[in-house]
């Protein structure tokens, strides 16, 4: 262990030693500190105490308290006043096995699993409080021990599956965690469990109440929640875990899956990862992959629609916004409980380009000169038009087509074939929503992440990025603009990203019966066949075989370092090669991929690199290779 500064104090009879994580993230082992067992209470495992480090006081959580001993020849220092109780011991043995398996400090994860208010020791005493009576021999699993990835349809019933696995436990006295993305969907859920008579606790707001798990109850929240203080677990669920929001964004950039795994072997307890699309590692695995009977798989599908723009000769993704909105009003007006909006229109996109297309032919406007690329100037100068529906709505009237390069200029038009439709080669939801409304002459919704849902009862048409299908909203149709840009980004998990938008979509229209519309330019023959049969296993069969010939995860895992010193760990590689196999990647100058077999070897790899060479920062597990 590292050991903080300063000499012992003289004449101390006997003194007490812990160890603490800091809440330092460069720290990745833990500080040890001394404090007099006669004078001062005996620290709380788990507990957030104030820290001296240098200068100045951090605060930190102790996670071993070694017995009284003789004082050492060493220099530590006291350990400061208690601040708040922390997680149970049960927690902090997760956090410690997550900060080895994603090679950081445990203080990210233990800060999620601590209270949020400071709680007094008198207040909550883990010392005191037992496993709930009848819970302590091993439960009898829903699908036996261990884990299981539950591959359901799209419209699958969540409150059905938590409902079923809490009167499986309680009858074993014992709670049910579930993690799930988004709020709007936590809430939908809370209330649904509430109506059903079962007892319901949210993390982190009802701490206390989960901490002392008097009853058995359905511990529910975000992916936080899988480090809820229950001491008497039976169960975890965790929904849809290739949700964008089940990855923490931030470093150490831990997955909520990977963590539940880690919570469930040191429960002994049983995991379901239940979702439409499932994480591709999770297929090649020790979870056992279970598939509902084929004909209900297939029914728990909506109607999907591939549309190729390549087919039907148009380069104008909007081209038919309005037969689609004629079809969702019209579906709407049919359906026997309204749905919240008639069109959901998803282009998975931000900002703005300069680059002109034209919207007739699909050629790149050039300069005739220069051939280098112009832009659009209209009456106001340097206010680009990105249409020619909303450049006449915003009362902007394209005057010419200026070059950046040589200055030259022309009239708006076309120079293939002499059409006036020019637009931008692509635009974000903030600039499309405005065109969308001067197509339909309606007042259109528009939602990305972190903006707020409209609660305007005429607003029937929403333009969003994924967002607005990460939400618990129902539409009569919901259409993808450029489905492509899913299909082949360079994003490792772009399959299960694409085919879970796919999902989320088709639950969106599944209560008013509706249509998915996929707007493709260059689709797959697979992804036609998957949509035509409803039926996603082959292409999950395929995208395994690809990975296995690439070597990329489940068959081969990979961390990337950043940082000035990336070229010392050559060097080092050399070192641990014989005893820890793994390869070495150049990205550029300051970036290296790390590639071992297992993630346990990759995450020993990490640690003794981070040990020896400073000042890099490491990503375990990345999505963008």
């Amino acid at each position: 262990m590292q050991q903080a500064e300063l000499l012992l104090p003289e004449g101390v009879p006997e003194i007490g030693y812990v160890d603490v994580v800091v809440d330092v993230s460069s720290m990745l082992t833990p500080l040890t500190y001394f404090y007099d067992p006669l004078s001062a209470e005996i620290p709380i495992f788990g507990g957030r105490y104030a820290v001296p480090l240098n200068s100045r006081n951090e605060q930190g959580w102790v996670v071993d308290i070694s017995p009284p001993a003789p004082p050492q020849p060493t220099r530590l220092r006291p350990l400061g006043r208690q601040i708040s109780v922390g997680p149970p011991p049960v927690v902090v043995e997760v956090c410690i096995a997550a900060a080895k398996l994603w090679s950081c400090s445990p203080a990210p994860f233990l800060k999620a699993a601590s209270p949020k208010r400071n709680i007094r020791p008198i207040d909550l005493d883990w010392a005191a409080i037992s496993r709930p009576e009848g819970s302590d021999g091993v439960a009898e699993a829903m699908f036996g021990r261990g884990g299981s990835q539950i591959w359901e349809a799209p419209n699958y019933d969540e409150i059905g599956w938590v409902n079923s696995a809490f009167v499986h436990y309680r009858a074993h006295n014992r709670s049910v965690i579930v993690a799930m993305p988004n709020e709007s969907r936590i809430s939908v859920l809370h209330s649904e469990l509430r109506r059903l008579g079962v007892p319901v606790l949210e993390y982190p707001r009802d701490y206390l109440a989960i901490a002392h798990g008097r009853h058995p109850a359905v511990i529910l929240g975000a992916r936080s929640a899988l480090l809820a203080p229950s001491v008497g677990v039976g169960a975890i669920v965790v929904f849809d875990s290739v949700d964008p929001s089940m990855r923490e964004q931030a470093y150490p950039h831990w997955e909520a899956w990977r963590l539940a795994e880690l919570r469930a072997g040191v429960e002994c307890c049983e995991l379901l990862l239940v979702g439409a699309a499932p994480a591709v590692e999770t297929l090649n695995s020790s979870l056992v992959v279970r598939h509902p009977e084929l004909s209900r798989y297939r029914g728990g599908w909506s109607r999907i629609e591939t549309v190729s723009m390549v087919e039907e000769l148009d380069s104008d993704p909007l081209s038919r916004i309005g037969r689609y909105r004629d079809l969702g009003r019209r579906i709407s007006s049919e359906s026997v409980a309204t749905p919240d909006f008639d069109l959901v229109v998803v282009h998975n996109a931000k900002g703005f380009s300069s680059q002109l297309l034209c919207a007739k032919c699909g050629s790149l406007q050039r300069c005739e000169a220069c051939n280098g690329v112009v832009s659009a100037v209209g009456e106001r100068p340097l206010e680009m038009v990105l249409s020619r529906v909303e450049s006449l709505r915003r009362k902007v009237v394209p005057a010419r087509l200026t070059c950046g390069t040589c200055g030259l200029q022309r009239p708006v038009v076309c120079q293939v074939c002499g059409s006036q439709r020019i637009r931008p080669i692509s635009s974000g939801v903030d600039r499309l929503g405005p065109t969308v409304e001067g197509i339909l002459g309606e007042k259109v919704a528009v939602v990305a992440k972190g903006s707020e849902p409209t609660t305007e009862d005429q607003i029937r048409v929403v333009v969003g990025t994924e967002a607005a299908l990460l939400r618990s909203i129902t539409s009569s149709v919901v259409v993808f603009l450029e489905f492509d840009r899913w299909v082949h980004s360079v994003s490792v998990d772009r399959l299960q990203r694409s085919l879970y938008q796919i999902a989320r979509a088709s639950k969106s229209v599944s209560m008013a019966a509706g249509v998915v519309y996929l707007q493709m330019r260059d689709g797959s023959d697979l992804l036609y066949e998957a949509m035509r049969d409803r039926n996603l296993r082959q292409l999950y069969r395929t995208e395994l075989d690809q990975r296995m010939s690439l070597g990329l995860p489940p068959y081969r895992y990979f961390a990337r370092v950043t940082g000035r010193r990336v070229a010392e760990m050559h060097e080092l590689s050399e070192v641990l090669a014989a005893d820890l196999p793994h390869e070495l990647f150049d990205i550029d100058e300051k970036t290296t991929l790390i590639s071992a077999a297992s993630e346990t070897e990759l995450a020993e790899v990490v640690l003794l690199t981070a040990a020896r060479v400073s000042s890099l920062k490491y990503e375990m597990f990345p999505r963008n290779l």
